[in-house]
């Protein structure tokens, strides 16, 4: 009985750090992609700027890793913290997607 406890709280506990840990992680990589993804494309109309630019995919990816394993390991815990985690996979999916534009361009 007291073991399943500790392990419940273990559980909770690591859910609970990766998913502020993904959200955390989200909120600087899109807030620092947005702003390189509109100077990014604002040097792309100038002639001049033969420059290959691009925004890296794999911070994004690290945060949508760490936001999958706080979901799964949510989902193991009897306590609601999987919305940390999707929080953390809202805001890695963005700049994601800025990074996938570019490279699409």
């Amino acid at each position: 009985m007291r073991m399943e406890r500790m392990l419940n709280k273990t559980v909770w506990g690591a859910a609970l750090v990766l998913g502020q840990a993904s959200a955390l992680w989200g909120l600087a990589v899109a807030l620092g992609w947005a702003i390189g993804f509109a100077l990014i494309i604002s040097a792309k109309g100038d002639v001049s700027a033969e420059i290959p630019f691009h925004l890296s995919a794999q911070p994004p990816l690290i945060g949508l890793g760490l936001a999958a394993l706080g979901l799964l390991l949510a989902q193991k815990s009897r306590i609601d913290v999987w919305y940390y985690a999707v929080a953390g996979l809202i805001l890695n999916a963005i700049p994601l997607a800025l990074a996938l534009v570019l490279m699409a361009r």
